[in-house]
C-alpha cells in the first residue's frame, strides 16, 4: 500500500491511495479513470522530479505502445482540470510542464 498526502490544512489537500485507488482533494472523494488515477500515483511516487513523456507511457501503456507521446498531455490536462481548485484557494502543488522533458508534480516542501 502507498499513500500520498500534499498540502497543509489551511491549504489544498490532495490524497491518493493505491490500495483503494482512490484520490480526495480538500477531503472530497474525486471520480478518477484508472489511467489518470496511475499517471498522478507516477507523478506522486516522483514529486518535484521531471518525467518524460516517454517514461510515463512505459509507465500507462507499456513499452510496446507505438501511438503518439503527445497522448500524455490529453491525460495531463484531464487530470489538471479534475484537480483544478478555485483561484482563490492556497495550494502547495501543482502538475508543472516541464518544457522539453515532460511533467512533474511540483510540491512545496517548505510547507
Amino acid at each position: 500500500m502507498r499513500q500520498w498526502v500534499f498540502g497543509r490544512p489551511e491549504t489544498a489537500l490532495l490524497a491518493i491511495d493505491t490500495e483503494e485507488q482512490s484520490v480526495s482533494l480538500d477531503g472530497q472523494l474525486l471520480p478518477v479513470p484508472h489511467r489518470e488515477f496511475q499517471l498522478l500515483s507516477l507523478l506522486a511516487a516522483n514529486a518535484n522530479r521531471a518525467i518524460g513523456r516517454e517514461q510515463i507511457v512505459d509507465h500507462l501503456w507499456g513499452k510496446d505502445y507505438e501511438g503518439e507521446l503527445r497522448v500524455v498531455d490529453l491525460y495531463i490536462d484531464r487530470l489538471r482540470k479534475r484537480l483544478s481548485l478555485p483561484a482563490d484557494r492556497p495550494c502547495d502543488w501543482r502538475i508543472r510542464t516541464a518544457r522539453g522533458i515532460g511533467y512533474r508534480l511540483e510540491v512545496d516542501i517548505q510547507a
